[in-house]
């Protein structure tokens, strides 16, 4: 149903929307790094897997209701602001493959 829904004029008006949204927005993140960027990205990543206790869990899950939030954006807020620090740059982009959650 998305891709017959996201066709033609809709996908036209939410492509606009993105890149009026994202104009001016950083390219790249500008973290401290143990060795300089390679001349050519390739973008290969890793996985590092993060666990939480229950007690920091609960809480966490507590200020997410507290804000009317998830807990999912509770956590990507706190990333956010983790890369924000990191860099000292203010504005940070962050892509999350998740659409039409609602459905």
């Amino acid at each position: 149903w998305q891709r017959r829904w996201l066709s033609g004029e809709v996908l036209a008006r939410q492509g606009a929307y993105w890149k009026d949204a994202l104009a001016g927005a950083p390219a790249l993140l500008e973290l401290p790094w143990d060795r300089p960027r390679p001349a050519e990205q390739n973008y290969a990543g890793a996985m590092v897997p993060v666990r939480l206790d229950g007690d920091l869990t609960g809480a966490l899950r507590a200020l997410s209701h507290r804000h009317g939030t998830t807990l999912y954006m509770t956590l990507l807020a706190g990333w956010a602001a983790l890369l924000s620090r990191l860099s000292g740059q203010e504005d940070v982009v962050i892509g999350s493959p998740v659409a039409n959650r609602g459905r």
